[in-house]
């Protein structure tokens, strides 16, 4: 009898134990799944800015470009305006 206390006792521990840590084990694969995630986000975020920068970038430069179109049409605008109004000062000149 004594023998079959002793089993069903070390049973229980061994039960309790396990129990214990698989309750370990499963915060720990929490906690892992949780620092996955985050870093996979962290991961797609820096991704979403590098493609935001290269556009921004590229329509930076074109915006640029488009602006130094517009003051070159405006001094040949200026200079054919000025040859119109005054053309003695544009022969002088």
């Amino acid at each position: 009898m004594k023998k079959m206390i002793i089993a069903i006792t070390g049973v229980a521990v061994v039960c309790a134990l396990s129990g214990c840590a698989g309750d370990s084990l499963k915060a720990q694969q929490e906690k892992e799944r949780t620092a996955l995630s985050n870093k996979q986000q962290a991961d797609r975020q820096v991704d979403r800015s590098k493609k935001a920068l290269v556009v921004s970038t590229a329509v930076t430069a074109d915006a640029a470009h488009n602006l130094e179109q517009a003051k070159q049409k405006q001094k040949d605008a200026d200079a054919t305006l000025q040859s119109i109004l005054f053309p003695s000062l544009s022969i002088s000149l």
